[in-house]
C-alpha cells in the first residue's frame, strides 16, 4: 500500500511522509492503526449496533469490548494477502 502522505509531499502539497500521530502515513496505518482514528471508529460500530434490521445475538456480538481489535486483526490480514 501506498504513502497517503508520501504521495502529498512528492506533490509539494505535505511537507513530511509522517502521518499526525508521527507513524508513517500508509493507507494501512490510516484505516486500522493510527489512534487518531479511533473516534471514527467508534461511530460506525454504534450505527451498525443500533440499527433495527438486527438480530439480538448480532448486536451482542458486535457489543463485545474487543470486537474493532478482532476486525482490524481480519483487515490486516487480508491487506498482507493482497
Amino acid at each position: 500500500m501506498g504513502s497517503f502522505a508520501g504521495k502529498l509531499a512528492q506533490l509539494s502539497l505535505k511537507k513530511n511522509e509522517n502521518c499526525e500521530c508521527g507513524k508513517e502515513e500508509t493507507a494501512e496505518h490510516v484505516l486500522l492503526e493510527c489512534p487518531l482514528w479511533n473516534d471514527e471508529l467508534e461511530t460506525p460500530k454504534q450505527r451498525v449496533v443500533e440499527e433495527e434490521k438486527l438480530s439480538p445475538p448480532t448486536k451482542a456480538v458486535l457489543l463485545q469490548p474487543n470486537v474493532l481489535e478482532y476486525l482490524n486483526i481480519y483487515a490486516k490480514t487480508v491487506c498482507k494477502l493482497k
